[in-house]
């Protein structure tokens, strides 16, 4: 798979996970129409805008810009949003956003695992769980990710 398409897919991956996140950012106030209702009718230009933060390990690509302005096109467009690429070194990744979740710094999407302290990050409430927002939003991604695991 040449670069260009692995980027492409990762952008597809972020404007898919973004999309999830987002649509749960709203509050629904009496006699309001429910988020699906809402989410049929409106255009990405009703919407308030919003920036998305994404921190995932990697260096900076030569076209990393082109894909995120492409992306900020798409989500633009769709959800009357925009993403922020954070690309952080592996050397620097704990270092990094452990300064980064201490310090409150807006960052709604980020690579982790075992190995870069993610039961740290969830003992500290830094990390917050996506399942119920997965299940009242992402029907469309579920479906196309296959099984997440459990436990």
């Amino acid at each position: 798979m040449t670069k260009k398409k692995k980027w492409m897919k990762s952008g597809i991956m972020v404007v898919l996970a973004s999309s999830i996140l987002i649509s749960g950012c709203g509050v629904k106030k009496e006699g309001e129409a429910s988020d699906s209702a809402l989410s049929s009718t409106s255009s990405g230009k009703e919407l308030p805008p919003y920036a998305v933060t994404m921190a995932f390990y990697g260096n900076d690509q030569k076209d990393m810009q082109t894909v995120q302005v492409e992306m900020n096109n798409i989500l633009k467009e769709k959800i009357n949003a925009s993403v922020n690429l954070t690309p952080i070194s592996i050397s620097a990744w704990q270092q990094q956003t452990n300064l980064m979740l201490a310090g409150n710094e807006k960052i709604e999407l980020m690579i982790t695992s075992t190995g870069f302290n993610y039961a740290t990050h969830v003992a500290k409430g830094q990390l917050h769980p996506l399942d119920e927002l997965i299940e009242k939003y992402g029907s469309g991604i579920k479906g196309s990710s296959g099984a997440f695991p459990t436990g």
